[in-house]
């Protein structure tokens, strides 16, 4: 799980986010509606070992507009998609980032007794079904001070013995929150680091206002 990531498909997956926050709206605050749909995603989110070769990231993500998507990256192909739900333990996915039809692969995940997701089967036409096992980690959600106002983010860490080498996200212009940087809090999480990702003021759960 810690082969460099071949610098093709990085910028590769650097330039699909890019094209699908520049199609997005400007966002809002997350509503209860949102908040349900992130409980049932986030059920899902995280990264998977392929039992063949390579990880597969299942991230929520923002790209701008206030609603969360089902993010899939694989780190081997350089493949990027956003998934459609058909019901609660399967998505599908179009021949491109943003485009849903025509269906082109199915994803069914698996959940043990304690209903929690373990597994993911990830078919496609003409190719062998792949499956993967979800690789645990530990998310932590925080909050912390910027002058007079309280922002809300996510500590995410490996499993295993801490310390761990850390980055903090930095967002770039926009009302951009925790969830808006796609697969790569994921990818740094396959080398071992922990990652502190936050809603900026006014967007997600954080305070404030954007504007001041």
């Amino acid at each position: 799980m810690h082969d460099l990531i071949n610098i093709k498909t990085f910028y590769h997956i650097v330039l699909c986010l890019s094209l699908a926050a520049a199609g997005a709206g400007k966002a809002g605050a997350e509503s209860p509606k949102n908040d349900a749909k992130n409980a049932s995603l986030e059920q899902h989110a995280g990264i998977y070992k392929r039992d063949s070769k390579g990880v597969l990231s299942f991230a929520l993500f923002d790209p701008g507009d206030g609603e969360n998507r089902m993010l899939l990256t694989d780190f081997e192909t350089g493949v990027i998609r956003v998934l459609t739900p058909v019901d609660k333990n399967v998505f599908t996915a179009g021949p491109g980032l943003l485009t849903a039809s025509p269906v082109e692969s199915h994803l069914t995940f698996h959940r043990n007794k304690s209903d929690e997701t373990t597994s993911v089967v990830y078919h496609r036409e003409s190719v062998p079904d792949q499956s993967g096992t979800k690789v645990s980690s530990t998310h932590e959600e925080i909050t912390f001070r910027n002058g007079s106002v309280t922002l809300s983010g996510t500590l995410i860490s490996p499993t295993g013995s801490a310390p761990h080498s850390a980055v903090v996200f930095l967002h770039g212009s926009g009302p951009l929150s925790r969830w808006s940087f796609g697969p790569f809090p994921d990818f740094f999480l396959t080398r071992g680091l922990a990652m502190l990702v936050y809603d900026k003021r006014g967007t997600g759960t954080s305070k404030g206002d954007l504007a001041s």
